[in-house]
């Protein structure tokens, strides 16, 4: 059975929501390079967690019950027998819009690598045929994002934004730094529409004012005032002096011209 370690993209036009890539695989013993990264779980409110509030969760601190419970409830298919390493990893494509392949036949799977145009083993089993097609799904690129048209990148850019955890301190994401076009048209995006997370103690003295913490009090004097006239939502986590365990969440929209703002969630936090 020969081992298929690395790929050679070649994009050819749009299709599966935004590309349509042809591969093709080489046995070479070049190591696959798979763009994912996953949050260290910093303690919440920390400049840790702000740093790193749009990579992925890795999920570690799920058992296996958790997982596969995850799974389920998103209709992602997977083995019931399969080890946590690999439901995990599973769970993890899923966070990626990325699809499973598990309940897929021998025959579909042969269609979907030639359809991509894939060497593959002519009695290449199931296993195999899942690893190359997740292999490849890990080594898509689309090099000519830029040329898209204008209106089609704010929509990656909102799909994007709006996939990332909510109400947590966050900085300004690595899409908004690339260059300067993307800067241009991501950064009033992600302001607009993420939903920013602020840290803080409650007071039970008049004028009973919610104060913020260091941390999220130097998150917003970083942003600049342009951005932060952008800011629409809010989440605010405001902890019980007394009680450290207990905390309050809120979900506001601040609204605009029009609108005035509004509470649209509260939950108390044990």
């Amino acid at each position: 059975m020969p081992s298929f370690t690395s790929l050679d993209i070649y994009s050819t036009g749009i299709r599966d929501s935004i590309c349509n890539l042809s591969l093709r695989l080489k046995r070479t013993p070049a190591p696959t390079r798979i763009m994912v990264q996953y949050r260290e779980d910093p303690p919440p409110g920390s400049k840790g967690a702000a740093r790193d509030h749009w990579k992925l969760d890795s999920h570690a601190d799920l058992t296996t019950k958790e997982v596969k419970a995850t799974l389920s409830a998103r209709h992602f298919d997977f083995r019931n027998w399969s080890r946590r390493k690999r439901l995990r990893n599973l769970l993890t494509r899923s966070d990626r819009g990325l699809p499973s392949y598990e309940r897929q036949s021998l025959a579909e799977l042969r269609h979907l690598c030639q359809s991509r145009v894939f060497e593959i083993p002519q009695r290449g089993r199931k296993v195999d045929l899942i690893a190359i097609l997740e292999r490849a799904d890990d080594e898509k690129t689309f090099p000519r994002f830029v040329d898209l048209p204008p209106e089609l990148r704010l929509e990656v850019y909102g799909h994007h934004f709006r996939g990332l955890d909510e109400g947590m301190l966050a900085v300004q994401p690595p899409v908004t730094i690339a260059c300067r076009l993307l800067r241009q048209e991501a950064l009033p995006l992600f302001y607009t529409i993420y939903r920013f997370g602020l840290h803080g103690l409650a007071s039970y003295c008049p004028p009973y004012l919610y104060t913020l913490d260091a941390t999220s009090l130097a998150m917003v004097h970083n942003i600049a005032d342009v951005n932060r006239l952008r800011i629409q939502k809010l989440r605010l986590h405001i902890t019980d002096p007394v009680d450290r365990f207990n905390s309050s969440r809120f979900d506001i929209d601040l609204g605009g011209r029009d609108a005035a703002a509004r509470v649209l969630d509260w939950r108390l936090i044990e």
